[in-house]
């Protein structure tokens, strides 16, 4: 934010579509690998970089998968 209260421009940014969804509900999702340190000392950078993205990938599939249920669960809230 700049100091005249103005928000930066996002356009272009990977977090542009973020703020141009417009006015509601939203809900942010976390995940945590339990271990995950050992996790990518046992396996080496290159694997577990692998599985995490593996792991990122099927929070973004579920998400998709349940976006309509949630959706009209949060417009009935």
């Amino acid at each position: 934010m700049s100091e005249d209260g103005q928000v930066a421009s996002t356009r272009g940014s990977p977090a542009a579509s973020l703020f141009e969804v417009g006015v509601g509900f939203y809900a942010i999702i976390f995940t945590d690998i339990v271990l995950s340190t050992g996790l990518r000392t046992q396996l080496g950078d290159e694997l577990a970089d692998v599985y995490h993205a593996e792991v990122d990938a099927l929070t973004r599939e579920i998400i998709e998968m349940h976006r309509d249920e949630w959706s009209r669960a949060w417009a009935t809230a």
